[in-house]
């Protein structure tokens, strides 16, 4: 029996249909528990059923990240299988999405990925689109922006207005929710084959908010990445052909092509690469994990890219790097010194996923994965260290 745990703000529809389900001793999920961010109307259907209901107020908590930590405490009290957002209009903090995800649903009122945000009927209506729908998606660090369990189209009638139309989405709603549950209970659906990666939800951060990113960030690498590219420079030789990965706004490019070096620019979200062509240079669209990196190049570069990736995806953008680089060729990247990973919102306003690494362990994969360490340095940095390395090809 999948257990379940509904959270609601409003007058809990979705809950209700839910609760409705249960009453048929064939269907196999129970909602143990109803949370709510407010005393909401919806509470009064747990209250009819006789589930426990609890109410972690949003505005009692200094910051949404220590109101996520409690609400994440009440929902481990129930040991639910599977946590349902039911109008609930508070986005998780990224600790609560993690510790929940993949077992972490929501519904929408439209067709994803059309129509994200709070007001997904009222911008349907606006677009004068024939169709719309509904959604069941998983939650992640965006808005609306998770992997889509299930969706069902409705169509728009004329001379309808907002109300008349989220009301026959409404219905669609709670009938796919209700189906996904029953298909998740079943094992017709397998939520864990939905999680995004760490370096999905970082990029996606990356697409929204690049410009806040390059605002926040200082205009000129600092002294000592200025040291760090000329050994790099040196390293590969004057007139040697660089593959840069994660170019970003493209400051590292232009001190590297200004000592010597012929750079391709590349990254994977295409909002770095507006920046590059409003800079004047060309950018080529590469996601190091899934894309070839093409070559032979005399060296590849990656400053603060690899910090991003799993240590799975690490390893195997180390494999491709080997693949890609010419004879005598080096790889030079930094990533930074710590224990283990974490998720941070901070510069962008959105989550990003960290992992760090250690000297020795490092180290030690790289020479592992067929790679000679030439240069690990630390370098001092405002919260964590940086390691700063160059290596080539064992053999």
């Amino acid at each position: 029996m999948l257990r379940l745990v509904v959270l609601i703000s409003g007058g809990g529809s979705n809950l209700r249909a839910l609760l409705d389900a249960s009453e048929d001793a064939e269907f196999p999920a129970r909602v143990v528990a109803v949370g709510a961010d407010r005393d909401a109307d919806g509470l009064a259907h747990a209250e009819e059923f006789g589930i426990p209901s609890f109410v972690v107020p949003f505005n009692a908590f200094e910051s949404r990240e220590v109101w996520g930590d409690e609400l994440l405490d009440q929902l481990r009290q129930w040991e639910a299988d599977l946590v349902i957002l039911s109008g609930f209009m508070r986005l998780l903090p990224p600790r609560a999405v993690e510790a929940l995800s993949p077992n972490l649903l929501n519904t929408h009122p439209a067709f994803l990925p059309e129509f994200p945000g709070a007001h997904a009927v009222r911008d349907a209506l606006a677009a004068g689109v024939a169709e719309t729908g509904a959604s069941v998606i998983v939650v992640d660090h965006g808005v609306d922006s998770g992997p889509i369990v299930a969706q069902r189209r409705v169509a728009v009638l004329p001379g309808d207005t907002e109300a008349r139309l989220h009301e026959r989405i409404k219905v669609v709603e709670r009938q796919l929710l209700v189906e996904v549950v029953l298909d998740i209970a079943n094992g017709r659906i397998d939520l864990h084959r939905l999680r995004p990666s760490g370096n999905a939800v970082t990029l996606q951060s990356y697409e929204i908010a690049a410009d806040r990113y390059t605002a926040a960030s200082s205009s000129r690498p600092r002294a000592e990445q200025l040291a760090f590219l000329a050994r790099v420079a040196e390293r590969i030789g004057r007139g040697g052909r660089l593959l840069e990965l994660g170019s970003g706004p493209g400051l590292d490019a232009e001190v590297l092509e200004s000592l010597g070096l012929s750079v391709e620019r590349t990254d994977a979200a295409n909002s770095f690469l507006e920046q590059l062509a409003a800079r004047g240079s060309a950018g080529r669209l590469l996601n190091a994990i899934t894309d070839d990196l093409g070559g032979p190049y005399d060296g590849i570069f990656a400053n603060a890219v690899f910090l991003h990736f799993s240590r799975d995806e690490f390893r195997l953008v180390l494999a491709k790097s080997l693949v890609a680089l010419a004879p005598g060729g080096a790889l030079a990247f930094s990533v930074r010194d710590g224990d283990g990973e974490a998720w941070s919102e901070a510069k962008l306003g959105h989550p990003r996923h960290f992992t760090y690494w250690r000297e020795n362990e490092l180290r030690d994969l790289l020479e592992s994965g067929g790679w000679r360490v030439e240069v690990l340095d630390h370098v001092a940095g405002i919260e964590k260290d940086w390691l700063y390395v160059i290596a080539s090809p064992a053999t």
